[in-house]
This record gives structure tokens, C-alpha cells and sequence, in this order.
């Protein structure tokens, strides 16, 4: 696995600059961790995380510290699957699904908001004890020199485009450096094909659409 040290030492040779006299260790570092957010603000699949959530009293929830987007909520912590409706479905249904008592097998269904990506709606309501397991996109972590990337080594030529494309800005008074920021800055939005409808390929209605297709 691809480590923040790995994206420096590439940098550190297309600058030149192997003693790190014109940019500090420090300097770049800061830059990695800039890069891993960029990459999953623009691609959050780049990390997902899959975890036990403690859910709140009600109906009404929302994720963990530093997630940003919810992908799928799988199974209550005893065991039982959870499944996704739409709210307006089940609004249909049931007008006082808000209210809905909460049962010993604990949630039954939950619902995208799509307003809010970190935030969601189950039924029947949540205790301040309920434990369900969850997927969502989330904020990579500060990272140091030796720690491992957050993000896939698949984005590591992009992540490396991207400091190097910061690098260079900072003398981008000189014409050579600007045009070398400007050529790194693309081959950035390249890799990351930045014009992707995100919120398309990230919406659970859309992924659960997707798999009712292929199912047919």
C-alpha cells in the first residue's frame, strides 16, 4: 500500500529538488492531505467506510463524525437486514411513519435524504441504544510522512498531480512554473474526469435502480 512518503519522493523528483530547499517536507505533506480531500470532494467513493453506527432517538439521523455521504445502511446489529424505500412511498403507506413505534427488531427500512447527504430517515424509530451497520463516504484523515494512503493507490499518479500542481503555483510569477501548475492542474482533472455526475453515481436510489436492472 502506497504511503504519503511515496507521493513525496515522486514529487520531490519532478521538482528537483531532493534536499527539499524550495519546499519543505512539512510543506508537501500538507499538500498531500489537501490532495486526498480534494480527490474524494470531487470522488467520494474514494473512501468508504463500513462501520456500526449508534443511531439516536427517532426518526431522524445522521452519520458519523466525518462522514459525508451515506451509500447504504446493510443490517441491524442483531442481525436482521435493513432495506431502502423512498420516503414518499412509504409516506403512502403509512402518513404517520415518523411516529411509528420502535420495535425489538429494530429497524425495518431507511430513507435517503436528498437534501442532505448525511443525513437519513429510518422506520420505526430509532432508540438512543440502536446499533445498525452502515456504509458512507467519508473525510480522509491528517496523515503523516510514513502513514499509508487513505485513498486507493489507484489515485496515487492523480494525488501526485495534485501537489505537484500546488507546488508549482507557488512560484507561478515565473511563466515556466505557471505553465507547469496549469499542465499538472489538468492532467489532475483528467485523472478524476472532475465533469462525472457524483451525486448520480452515489445516490442509493440510483445504485439500487441500477442492481433491480441488472436483475432483470
Amino acid at each position: 500500500m502506497a504511503t504519503i512518503n511515496d507521493v513525496i519522493t515522486r514529487v520531490k523528483l519532478i521538482l528537483n529538488d531532493g534536499a527539499l530547499v524550495r519546499w519543505s517536507e512539512a510543506e508537501l505533506v500538507m499538500l498531500a492531505n489537501d490532495g486526498q480531500r480534494e480527490i474524494c470532494s470531487h470522488r467520494p467513493e474514494a473512501h468508504i467506510k463500513t462501520e456500526e453506527i449508534t443511531l439516536q432517538a427517532g426518526p431522524i439521523q445522521y452519520l458519523p463524525s466525518g462522514g459525508t455521504r451515506l451509500l447504504d445502511l446493510i443490517y441491524n446489529s442483531g442481525g436482521k437486514a435493513i432495506s431502502l424505500v423512498e420516503k414518499g412511498f412509504l409516506t403512502q403507506v403509512d402518513t404517520s411513519w415518523a411516529v411509528a413505534p420502535d420495535i425489538a427488531d429494530g429497524i425495518i427500512h431507511y430513507m435517503y435524504s436528498q437534501t442532505d447527504p448525511r443525513k437519513f430517515f429510518v422506520y420505526p424509530n430509532a432508540t438512543a441504544t440502536t446499533k445498525v451497520w452502515g456504509s458512507f463516504t467519508a473525510i480522509p484523515p491528517l496523515l503523516t510522512i510514513n502513514d499509508a494512503l487513505t485513498i486507493d493507490d489507484s489515485y496515487l499518479s492523480c494525488l501526485t498531480d495534485f501537489v505537484l500542481f500546488r507546488a508549482f503555483s507557488k512560484d507561478a510569477e515565473s511563466a515556466g512554473n505557471a505553465a507547469r501548475a496549469l499542465a499538472h492542474m489538468n492532467a489532475f482533472n483528467a485523472h478524476l474526469n472532475i465533469a462525472s455526475q457524483v451525486d448520480v453515481k452515489v445516490n442509493p436510489y440510483v445504485i439500487e435502480a441500477q442492481k433491480r436492472q441488472l436483475s432483470e
